[in-house]
Formats: structure tokens, C-alpha cells, sequence
């Protein structure tokens, strides 16, 4: 057996071996040494063979697993145990379609179209849902006369929302007037007068009647001491927690659905009203390791590297939720046209973001106060060298708005392909998991996301763009920009007669003095129609085709000689358009061209582009904006 990869820590697990695999292992070896031996069941050199398999492989597990629980025991010695992971939380609302009962731990399934994965959710606490509709008197004043069927409706508007109720039964209005039993025409606490909890204000408020006429009013509770009451919503937000460990159980998914496993009279619906959060993995060996490290580096009271700063950040800063250590200062935020962060020796930059439940509240909930920045600050700097400064900074956050156009495979509906698409964007555009070494937001990852979702034949088109929710103007793209073509005059001779318009006649100088075998050629084409006579025109202008400071001659910065009797050398001219040759006017020189450069275009969450955004600054996190999906 070749010998492992041992680099830092030794997997042992990978030799694992169960009973059949062993048992095998011995059969082979066996016939090896008795080529003619035929092994068959309930021989007594085959039960041998099963009985040691069997024992063996129980003692390679244990064995293989030895080393790690051995050095996890010396580690707990110093206060360090395994993360076992966590659960992730959330709130649902529930409903009901009359009085509804559910107990603790009642689970419930969000079941995620678009990776085909089950996750179940069990109640903190119980749910009690008795919904019903306010109930009570209306007494008419001012009204018209006449008669007016069960369910006529009669409304008050409280704080822009209006409550409406209908009559119980027939009534008349006469001089005026009428007593009307009414019930609001939905569930719910706030239908009540305020008197009995809701927001309706008590008997001398005035309703707006639509169906009675007039211009008469009607008064809640005249002459009736029970004024609007018996009102209850039909449904409570509860709080819910995975049934297991894991960050797989973090999912955007406010407003999804969820089903209860198990059936219960008058339950309606249940849906996320806050997104799970808060589960994470079980810590593998790996990462506990790695953490063990930096915690005996620590005793040396001096935190030096970047994970032994991210450490003591998680450590003892309960309010960062994500943090994130850079060797480099952000100088380039306070000079937009720069291309890249200092390196500066002795310096680092420290980011640290809060957790993040949605996308609507992240720009609050990502910000670390300045309290909390300054105390960091304070305590950073008592375990680092002195030779080492430290700056601090809270995360900032990016939006980013995606816009595609998808094909769906035949047999998927167009609404639960969106919908999956959609869950997949806003996972991957998660603050609470995204990835800060990447400045980037890749085009290509996008697409290929979606084109990974169930249901989904392919992106036909996609775009992106973005802003800044919190933070500097830092999220845009790479463009090329402030480039220019090199121009000259020219002198033709030996060229075909003919009138040429713009861009139909071409000269072209072949640069071999670097490379013979692999020659340049630097082109350029007239800007202005020129008629050649007699095979020659004189003092017209060219330009080069494309941007470039190589296209100047030697004088002015570029790579071709200067000629006698005018700067530049002598071209030849394109057989294909005029032919002939070509010379530098006398008055005139090639010059003009620049190189082009890259500069960041920063966007304001109105632009779309075909290609990659670029978070500008450090600690920058994003999450999703607009996701404008249209499956087809």
C-alpha cells in the first residue's frame, strides 16, 4: 500500500475497512498460498475467515479514529472542545380556518423545488388559534329611509387601513334610523373597538356607510354595552428550529411554504415570515485542528497571522458574526482611480459584519456600531505586536440585481422553475455565507447556478448589476477606457487611380527587428476620401486601427522608426485596396496614440452588464437585489 499524503493532519477514516471488505481481503490472500482451495459457504477455514473479518474490521475503526480522539482529550485538557453545529431558527405564521391546536415540536416540511431537498422545522411552542370575527351594534342616524337586504356593509378607516362590517340580517331604516347587528367581514383582534383590544375607535366614531345612502353616519355601540367585540386573528407567527445541525438549513426563504407532517383538523397554511438562520456545521476534524492551533499560537499572548486575529475576533466578540482579516489597507478607497489595495508592511485591516436574517433589514443588521468598532479596536491592539497596526471596519454590503432569461425543460411548470431559481440566487447571494475573498460576482457562476436548477434547460440571456446599501460607492465593473489611435499624414505613390472613401484605403508597416519569426504589423486606413492621380496623393489622413502607444514612432513613444524627410518609415500599401507605397508627410508625424487602461465603473443600480461586477472595496459582502427571472 502506497504511503499517504501526510501534510498537516493524517485521515486515517480513509482505511476503513467493514467485514466484507476484509473478508475478501483474507479469501484472496488465502488462495493465494492454495491456489486450488475452492471457498465455500460453511466450510470451517471460511467461518474462520468471517469470524476474524469480522473483528478486525471492528478493530481497524477504532484503531483509525485513535489518534484524533487522543489529541482531541489533550486539547479539551485546554478548555477547546468540537463544535457540534447548531440549529437554525426562524418564525412561521401559521393559520387556521377555525379553532387549531398544534403542540410543541410539531414538525413542519419546507420541501425546496429547486434542489429536490426536504428540511424539517419543529414548533418552540404551542400554537392556539380560536379565529373569529368581531361581532356587535351599529346604530343608524341620518340614513335613507328604506329597506336593505342581509350583508349590507358599513366601513371605518383607521390609519389607512379600512375594517369593514355586514349586516347580520334584513333591516329598515326609517326616520333616519336603525339598530344594525354587524360582523366584520374578516378575522381578526383589530376589527375590535379599542375598548375590547383593537383599533376601532369606540361608539361615537363615525362609519362611512356605502350601501344605506345619504350622507348619514353610523355609530358603534349606541345603547349597547357590548360595543365591538369577540374578534381574534386567524394566525400567530411561532418560532421554529431545525431538526438537525447544519448550514444547509440556512435558507432566504421568506413567504416560502411549509406542510405539516402530520394532519390537523382546520390548519390553512404556514409560511417563513423570517428566514432560517444561526445553523452551522459539525466542526471536522480539520477545522477543529486548525483551531487548536491558533489557540496554543495565542498563549504566546501575541496574535500575529490572520486566522489568529479572525480567532480572537470570534472568540470574544459576540456581535461579529462575520469576520474577515486582510494584510493589506484600504488606501485605495480614498483614491478611486487606483487598481489595486496596498500592501503595506505592518499593517492589517480587520472586517467584521453582524448576522443578517433577511435581505429587506440587511443593510441595518450587517453594520457594526462605532462602539463596538472602537472596543475592538482597543482590544486588538493589546494582543498584537507592537511593531503591527490595525485598522478596523464594519462590513459593508452590495446589492445585486440579476435579470435572466431561462428555458425551462418540457414538463416543468414556468412558476416553480422561477421559483427555484430564484431560492438558488438568493442563497448564493447570502451575506451571512458569501465568500469576502472573492471581489468579484462572476457572470459564469450566475448561469451556471441556474442552469444547475431542476427544470431548467438553459440561460438564453442574463445581465447584472448593483449599489451600495451601506458603505462607499463600491460595486461596478472593469472597463477599458482612455485609449486613442495614432494619426499621421500621408504621401501615396506607386497606388492605383481611384476615388476612396473612408476606410478603403490601408497601409500597413511590418515591425521583424524584435522577433523575425514572428513579425508585427502595425496598420492604419484614411479618415478622409482620398483620390489618387497618376498613382499619388499627397499630405491625406490616416489613423491607426486600433488604440496603442506602439503605433507612434520612436520620437513620440512608439515602436516605429522615424524616417528622413518626414517622422515615420515608409509603409506599403494594401493590395487589396490602393497598393503602392506610402510615406510621413514632411509636416506631419505619427503620433497621438495611447494605450488603453482599465479603469472601475462604478454602478447606481440602474445599469445592467454582459459581464463580471467587481466590489471595489475590502469587506464587502453582498446579497441579492432585484431578481428579474423570465422563464419561458
Amino acid at each position: 500500500m502506497a504511503s499517504p499524503d501526510v501534510k498537516k493532519y493524517t485521515d486515517l477514516t480513509v482505511y476503513d475497512s467493514n467485514a466484507t471488505t476484509s473478508l475478501n481481503t483474507i479469501l484472496a490472500a488465502a488462495r493465494t498460498l492454495l491456489p486450488d482451495w475452492n471457498p465455500q459457504t460453511g466450510q470451517i477455514e471460511v467461518a474462520l475467515a468471517e469470524a476474524i473479518a469480522n473483528r478486525s474490521s471492528e478493530v481497524i475503526f477504532a484503531i483509525n479514529r485513535l489518534p484524533g480522539a487522543t489529541v482531541e482529550t489533550l486539547l479539551e485538557l485546554f478548555g477547546l472542545t468540537k463544535i457540534t453545529g447548531t440549529q437554525a431558527t426562524a418564525t412561521v405564521t401559521v393559520s387556521a380556518y377555525g379553532s387549531l391546536s398544534l403542540p410543541v415540536d410539531t414538525e413542519m416540511l419546507y420541501f425546496a423545488s429547486g434542489t429536490g431537498v426536504g428540511y424539517v422545522y419543529k414548533t418552540n411552542s404551542e400554537v392556539n388559534l380560536n379565529p373569529a370575527k368581531t361581532g356587535g351594534v351599529l346604530t343608524l342616524a341620518s340614513c335613507t329611509n328604506g329597506s336593505y337586504a342581509a350583508g349590507t356593509t358599513f366601513s371605518v378607516t383607521v390609519n389607512s387601513v379600512t375594517y369593514t362590517y355586514a349586516a347580520n340580517d334584513a333591516f329598515t331604516v326609517s326616520g333616519g334610523a336603525a339598530t344594525v347587528p354587524v360582523t366584520a367581514t374578516a378575522f381578526g383582534v383589530n376589527y375590535n373597538d379599542v375598548a375590547h383590544g383593537g383599533v376601532v375607535p369606540n361608539g361615537s366614531a363615525s362609519f362611512t356607510n356605502t350601501n344605506v345612502g345619504g350622507t348619514g353616519t353610523v355609530t358603534a355601540g349606541t345603547g349597547d354595552t357590548n360595543g365591538l367585540i369577540n374578534g381574534a386573528d386567524d394566525n400567530v407567527t411561532v418560532a421554529v428550529t431545525a431538526d438537525a445541525v447544519g448550514s444547509t438549513f440556512n435558507q432566504s426563504v421568506v413567504g416560502q411554504t411549509l406542510s405539516l407532517l402530520s394532519d390537523s383538523a382546520n390548519f390553512k397554511s404556514a409560511e417563513f415570515a423570517t428566514s432560517p438562520t444561526g445553523g452551522t456545521d459539525v466542526e471536522t476534524d480539520t477545522e477543529y485542528f486548525d483551531r487548536a492551533i491558533n489557540l496554543l499560537a495565542s498563549f504566546t499572548s501575541a496574535s500575529t497571522t490572520a486566522s489568529q486575529l479572525k480567532y480572537f475576533v470570534s472568540a470574544n466578540k459576540t456581535y461579529a458574526n462575520r469576520i474577515a482579516v486582510f494584510n493589506r489597507r484600504r488606501y485605495r478607497d480614498r483614491d478611486t482611480t487606483a487598481d489595486s489595495y496596498g500592501f503595506h508592511n505592518g499593517h492589517v485591516l480587520v472586517a467584521v459584519g453582524g448576522k443578517v436574517s433577511n435581505a429587506s433589514s440587511a443593510s441595518d443588521e450587517v453594520k457594526v456600531s462605532s462602539a463596538n468598532l472602537a472596543d475592538l479596536h482597543t482590544d486588538l491592539a493589546q494582543v498584537v505586536p507592537a511593531s503591527l497596526s490595525v485598522d478596523v471596519m464594519s462590513a459593508e454590503l452590495a446589492d445585486v440585481d440579476v435579470t435572466a432569461t431561462v428555458v425551462k425543460k418540457s414538463g416543468t411548470t414556468a412558476a416553480t422553475v422561477k421559483t427555484a431559481i430564484e431560492t438558488a440566487l438568493k442563497n448564493y447571494l447570502d451575506p451571512n455565507s458569501w465568500n469576502w475573498d472573492d471581489n468579484y460576482v462572476r457572470r459564469n457562476e450566475l448561469i451556471s447556478l441556474i442552469d444547475a436548477v431542476d427544470g431548467v434547460d438553459y440561460v438564453s440571456s442574463l445581465t447584472i448589476g448593483g449599489d451600495s446599501l451601506v458603505g462607499t460607492n463600491n460595486i461596478g465593473y472593469t472597463g477599458t477606457t482612455g485609449g486613442a489611435k495614432t494619426t499621421v499624414n500621408l504621401d501615396l505613390a506607386g497606388a492605383t487611380n481611384a476615388t476612396y472613401a473612408v476606410g478603403e484605403a490601408t497601409v500597413y508597416y511590418v515591425d521583424s527587428t524584435t522577433d523575425p519569426d514572428s513579425p508585427v504589423v502595425y496598420a492604419y486606413v484614411n479618415t478622409e476620401s482620398i483620390t489618387v492621380s497618376g498613382g499619388a496623393a499627397t499630405n491625406k489622413a490616416f489613423q491607426a486601427v486600433a488604440n496603442g502607444l506602439d503605433y507612434n514612432n520612436q520620437t513620440n513613444g512608439g515602436k516605429l522608426p522615424d524616417g528622413t524627410g518626414g517622422s515615420g518609415p515608409s509603409f506599403t500599401g494594401s493590395a487589396g485596396d490602393q497598393g503602392g507605397t506610402a510615406t510621413v508627410n514632411s509636416g506631419s508625424a505619427l503620433s497621438g496614440g495611447v494605450n488603453d487602461s482599465s479603469q472601475f465603473i462604478a454602478l447606481s443600480g440602474s445599469t445592467l452588464v454582459s459581464t463580471d461586477l467587481v466590489l471595489k472595496n475590502l469587506g464587502t459582502l453582498v446579497t441579492y437585489g432585484t431578481l428579474n427571472i423570465t422563464v419561458t
